[in-house]
Formats: structure tokens, C-alpha cells, sequence
């Protein structure tokens, strides 16, 4: 559960777990907005193909090679798509930037439409 929050964060972490749960978790948190909260989410984006291969690289080497992060599942990152769909089916308004030049890394931004939640 998440505490009443304006502002709740997701930094490379969404995409250690399924879809499903990533759906799941994404709508507790938007539950748990206070009045203009939003949610944002930094993580890759499988729609920047070459540019994302470099994040699941180095994501399969923390995981499975150092074992520096811990997952009990596959890695599964979406898309803009489907971040853009999340936020649609909420009614949220999303705003999306390329996080940096390089990889997949993208910022999403999900805010309440007219300060209401749903």
C-alpha cells in the first residue's frame, strides 16, 4: 500500500516485475494521489529498439550476473504505447520525454485529469 502522496516516484524499478503487476501497482499508487497528485515513472521504453537493447544489457548483468538487483521474475519493460494506454483507461493525462539520448530511458509523467480521480 502507499501512503497519501502528491508526488509518488518509480526510478528504473516497474520493470522487475509482470505487466500485470506493473498495471496493478500503477493503480494503487494512483489510488493513493492526493488532489493534483501525480505519478512518475522512469524505465525503459521497448519502442527505442537498439537504444533499449543497451538496458536490458546491463539490466541482465545486474540481475543475472551480479546479482546486484534481485528479481524473481523475467525482466518486462513496455512501451510508450503502452504507458500512453495505461494513462488513457484512467484518465490520466501523460506527458512523455526521452530521459536520455543513448538508451530507452524515458520519463512518464501521469497526472489526474481535472484534479478527479477515477
Amino acid at each position: 500500500e502507499f501512503p497519501k502522496s502528491d508526488y509518488i516516484l518509480f526510478s528504473d524499478s516497474l520493470h522487475y516485475v509482470s505487466q500485470e503487476h506493473q498495471r496493478s501497482t500503477l493503480e494503487r499508487a494512483m489510488e493513493s494521489l492526493n488532489e493534483g497528485g501525480c505519478i512518475v515513472v522512469r524505465d525503459g521504453n521497448t519502442a527505442h529498439g537498439s537504444a533499449h537493447n543497451l538496458i536490458e544489457l546491463t539490466e541482465l548483468w545486474s540481475t543475472k550476473l551480479l546479482k546486484f538487483n534481485k528479481t524473481t521474475t523475467d525482466l518486462c519493460f513496455v512501451s510508450e504505447e503502452w504507458m500512453r494506454e495505461f494513462a488513457e483507461s484512467h484518465n490520466m493525462d501523460i506527458e512523455v520525454s526521452k530521459y536520455w539520448k543513448y538508451s530507452s530511458e524515458t520519463l512518464y509523467i501521469l497526472k489526474t485529469r481535472d484534479n478527479e480521480k477515477v
